[in-house]
């Protein structure tokens, strides 16, 4: 079953090394790690499990994926699952899980925009999209058709950091038509120097079905942005 252990082996790179000399505590349900297979074991294990974790796949059921994952090294035939079944379900749950998340973040996003809406400081456009300008610039205003310069995070409504161009040393430069999702709006009313937090309602957010991984379907949206320099 070549596509179990493929999925398996994509989530090996970035941190085998990160136990492979560590010990886990068998009095807390974990085995021991005394050899490096040990450790290489877990790390697979470890990989998998964050995999699946940031495509918030939680609550499966662990016994049934460690007894997947054995019989596709172990067995070449009379799998409890074929492939073309796996195609079936996979399909299905995802669908149904999609649903679930959605539905959980649509109602965080509504209370996030409706705490937003009534602090001080807050604009608020026909659109449903808000933003509070935390610095005033006093440079040019962007226009859609010219490009910029800035330092933008993007963080979910539970303070979680997608992303960070601070991170990478330097500011991101981008067109003003090109913009992620509610930014563009914005854009076009702040100058230079400004330092504004913007905030994107789950229907002008990424969607249900975000390309960007990490983004969780019909999730609200904080961008904080620095404008540095129209281009």
């Amino acid at each position: 079953m070549k596509y179990n252990k493929l999925m398996i082996f994509a989530t090996i790179c970035g941190s085998l090394l990160w136990s492979a000399c560590g010990k886990k505590d068998s009095a807390n349900g974990s085995a021991e790690l005394k050899t490096l297979k040990d450790s290489f074991s877990y790390s697979v294990g470890f990989n998998y499990g964050m995999d699946l974790k940031e495509r918030e796949l939680n609550g499966l059921n662990y016994t049934a994926l460690l007894n997947g994952m054995k019989e596709a090294f172990e067995k070449d035939s009379n799998f409890l699952i074929t492939p073309e079944m796996y195609q079936e379900i996979v399909g299905k749950y995802l669908e149904q899980n999609v649903e679930e998340v959605s539905k959980k973040n649509i109602a965080a996003s509504k209370e996030f925009m409706s705490k937003k809406a009534k602090e001080d400081g807050v604009q608020k456009s026909e659109s449903g999209l808000m933003w509070k300008i935390l610095k005033e610039g006093n440079g040019r205003i962007p226009t859609i058709t010219d490009t910029i310069s800035a330092h933008v995070s993007i963080e979910m409504v539970d303070g979680k950091v997608f992303d960070d161009s601070r991170k990478y040393g330097e500011p991101v430069k981008f067109p003003i038509s090109g913009a992620w999702p509610g930014m563009t709006e914005v854009l076009q009313q702040i100058k230079e120097g400004t330092n504004v937090e913007i905030y994107v309602p789950y229907e002008l957010g990424f969607g249900k079905n975000p390309r960007m991984r990490g983004i969780s379907p019909n999730s609200a949206i904080v961008y904080k942005l620095d404008l540095m320099e129209v281009l």
